[in-house]
């Protein structure tokens, strides 16, 4: 929701005495038209439930991109009205998962202002340990052998949901998610072993990063004795 303080225009008529009569204007501003905005969201990548949040993010859906609105972001609502300690981006929020803060628009033509309320959230990223290896037998001996990496997923998601898997070669190439590996159930190996990395990202866009080896095992053949002659 939204508060706001204005006021408008009108003549007002005072009697001098017995006779005479004057007047005066009063001018009313409106005050600022803000939106209360939608929760600012942010990842978590130590699930202690603290993010730095860019709280100017939210400027624009606030103030309707209005160049004549000054917004602040404030720990109070007493703050945000009297228009002191204002809160500095990025900001730590101070109660862990979610919190509250107090946004003051202010009109830089009229001094007139709104209040309105910010939601900040913690969203805790998915959980991508413990990821065991993947073999596969190494039938010509050249060290090289299609793996299917998709076998993997249930391992992987361990009964999380709404979370995208993806694999990569390098943990540069997961964290910035480029380079996926386009056929991951026919994956060729280039080394053995060799470390995949998987990239798991819910919803909410936040993001963790796994890993696991490839393996390649000697096929074992059964060389039989040759028949003595009796």
């Amino acid at each position: 929701s939204t508060q706001s303080r204005s006021s408008a225009a009108s003549d007002v008529y005072k009697r001098q005495g017995e006779f005479d009569t004057t007047f005066f204007n009063i001018t009313v501003v409106s005050s600022p038209t803000i939106m209360a905005p939608t929760p600012l969201e942010m990842c978590d990548d130590d699930a202690d439930g603290f993010a730095a949040f860019i709280l100017n993010d939210k400027d624009n859906e606030i103030s309707g991109g209005d160049p004549d609105i000054e917004l602040t972001y404030h720990l109070t609502q007493i703050d945000a009205e009297i228009g002191v300690n204002a809160l500095a981006s990025p900001f730590l929020n101070s109660v862990p998962f979610s919190q509250t803060v107090f946004v003051r628009a202010e009109s830089v033509v009229s001094g007139c202002t709104s209040f309105t309320t910010l939601v900040l959230i913690v969203q805790l990223p998915p959980d991508a340990e413990n990821i065991l290896d993947l073999e596969a037998v190494d039938t010509d001996g050249n060290g090289f052998e299609f793996f299917d990496l998709t076998s993997k997923i249930p391992e992987i998601l361990n009964g999380q949901t709404n979370v995208n898997v993806t694999f990569y070669e390098t943990a540069a190439d997961a964290n910035n998610d480029i380079n996926v590996i386009i056929t991951p159930a026919a994956y060729l190996n280039i080394s053995n072993p060799q470390t995949i990395y998987t990239r798991l990202e819910n919803t909410d866009f936040c993001f963790a990063v796994g890993e696991f080896d490839l393996v390649l095992v000697l096929s074992l053949i059964h060389i039989s004795e040759p028949t003595r002659p009796y």
